[in-house]
């Protein structure tokens, strides 16, 4: 569980993240392709046009994300994943920080925020992120705080309803 108290008041600091450092073509086109990821999927709702989105704000965070100091990391993904009015943007950025590439606690905190996500914008790209949680329940490390991404998935992105066959009908 997050201490929501804590994160309120854990800001990232920007000015640790050397935005002139920002290889701002690499952050593009991870940005492009993420963007890409999640415009394809059929399960994908189109953001409202009157939203704006903070590109520059965004490329931070990702700078700040692929940090290697995790004080610095681990608010800015929480941060994207609270701030960013973009939740199928954001999905897919959790989605690759579960590669154990990264930090375990940065890859646990990615599983919880894919939780978040359900729970803040009421939907989530169930046919990805639902299957890629469940593979994480057998791992020691990650499986409780998957069950409980899982959890809040079902809670406040519910799968919808199957369809309710016709009844038969009888030539009498």
């Amino acid at each position: 569980a997050v201490d929501t108290a804590a994160v309120d008041t854990a800001a990232v600091d920007t000015a640790a993240v050397d935005t002139a450092a920002v290889d701002t073509a690499a952050v593009d086109t991870a940005a492009a392709d993420t963007a890409a990821a999640a415009a394809t999927d059929a399960d994908a709702v189109a953001l409202d046009a009157t939203v704006d989105i903070d590109e520059r704000w965004r490329a931070e965070m990702l700078a700040a994300i692929e940090s290697d100091d995790a004080g610095v990391a681990n608010p800015a993904l929480l941060e994207l994943t609270y701030d960013d009015p973009d939740g199928e943007w954001v999905e897919p950025v959790l989605l690759d920080h579960l590669d154990p590439k990264y930090d375990l606690d940065l890859r646990r905190l990615a599983v919880t925020c894919l939780g978040h996500l359900a729970r803040i914008h009421g939907k989530i790209t169930r046919s990805t992120v639902v299957p890629t949680l469940r593979a994480l329940l057998p791992d020691p490390v990650l499986g409780g705080t998957a069950e409980d991404a899982l959890g809040d998935i079902d809670h406040f992105a519910p799968a919808p309803p199957a369809p309710v066959p016709p009844l038969p009908t009888t030539d009498d």
